[in-house]
């Protein structure tokens, strides 16, 4: 957690609750696509929309760049391509996603061996301007059609990106980094929480065993401060809760994720805190909070 505007008194006191909820923890990230090139992907539409495939400079690399026209139509434009995963226990899919694009549906779909489709569709998404990390996760996936409503999803044989009408219009929503990723669930068991405070704090903090509560920091710091926690594995979380000293609390403070500890994306900002107890963040998933 990154402090911004310290109370008058600049001594910052704090506990800090991660609110947990069923670990998600990674095994080795396989990179489907960097999206280099364009190899691969297909387009299909609905009558009357347009769809075109290209490459652009992009978050690192180049990027897919699909630009679309559901100017006149109420439908939707397909990339698809082939893969073959089999699928472990517990998994997740990661890209990044940016868009110059109206309000509109965007769906993620899997295809199996059986010709089953399995999605997640969101209506009305407000795509974001700037690179934003999406996570699909396998809980995520439902059973949308196909002949064996009953046949558990063991393996995938195509994946498609998918923007279907919502306001309509043209626009490009932007992919790169597209990854799957499986969870390790033991993980968990051997990973060895930490924190961090820079600069240098007054009193040092305290982590639980588990990562999910820090108590004890205290900043006398006139320049931002910053709590950093290192879970030691991909952490999936329901929200983060500061409770502040009474009489020492930051007016202005930031929550970060961090997947590297080099990127960080901001997840939460309050601008006028007024101390007690915070909702600092709702959920998130990723090894580094701060």
């Amino acid at each position: 957690m990154r402090t911004n505007h310290i109370h008058r008194s600049i001594h910052t006191l704090l506990s800090l609750l991660i609110v947990a909820l069923p670990s998600l923890v990674s095994g080795q990230s396989r990179v489907l696509d960097a999206f280099e090139t364009a190899a691969g992907w297909q387009v299909s539409t609905s009558e009357g929309a347009g769809l075109t495939l290209a490459t652009v400079p992009g978050k690192t690399g180049n990027a897919l760049a699909l630009q679309f026209d559901l100017s006149k139509v109420s439908g939707y434009v397909i990339a698809r391509k082939e893969f073959a995963i089999d699928l472990p226990a517990d998994y997740q899919f990661l890209f990044d996603m940016r868009a110059d694009a109206p309000v509109n549906n965007f769906e993620f779909k899997v295809m199996d061996e059986n010709q089953n489709v399995h999605w997640i569709k969101k209506l009305n998404v407000v795509y974001p301007k700037a690179w934003t990390r999406q996570r699909i996760k396998k809980r995520h996936l439902t059973f949308a059609w196909g002949p064996k409503r009953d046949a558990p999803l063991r393996s995938i044989r195509a994946i498609e990106f998918v923007v279907s009408v919502g306001s309509g219009g043209t626009g490009t929503v932007y992919l790169d980094n597209f990854r799957f990723e499986p969870i390790d669930d033991a993980a968990a068991g051997r990973a060895k929480p930490g924190v961090a405070a820079v600069p240098a704090p007054a009193a040092k903090p305290k982590i639980s065993g588990d990562g999910r509560v820090i108590t004890g920091w205290r900043s006398t710091a006139t320049r931002p401060a910053t709590l950093q926690v290192d879970f030691g594995y991909q952490r999936e979380f329901g929200g983060v809760i500061v409770h502040w000293a009474p009489g020492r609390h930051a007016t202005g403070y930031s929550v970060s994720i961090s997947d590297d500890g080099r990127e960080w994306e901001n997840v939460s900002t309050v601008a006028a805190g007024n101390g007690g107890r915070a909702m600092a963040s709702h959920s998130g998933c990723a090894p580094r909070v701060r």
